[in-house]
């Protein structure tokens, strides 16, 4: 059983649209391996994110609120994830 990870994206807690295709691949992948897809906001506004990302149904979802990421950069996410 595999979990597949979603780095979910927003702008101060509003999701992106943009999240969909990934989360929908997530949801494919979780099927063939019976897996659980989860979300991880990271970033200020996460947790409001967080409260906006649980109606798309994931198992858990992974909050990280720090200044240090609101640039969304490879090395502090890579940190974080």
């Amino acid at each position: 059983m595999a979990t597949v990870l979603v780095v979910i994206e927003h702008a101060k807690g509003e999701l992106k649209k943009s999240n969909l295709p990934a989360i929908t691949a997530a949801r494919e992948i979780a099927k063939h391996t019976g897996g659980d897809v989860c979300f991880a906001a990271l970033g200020p506004g996460s947790a409001a994110a967080a409260d906006n990302a649980k109606a798309l149904g994931p198992a858990k979802i992974y909050v990280a609120e720090h200044a240090g990421l609101e640039n969304f950069l490879a090395q502090p996410y890579a940190k974080v994830v």
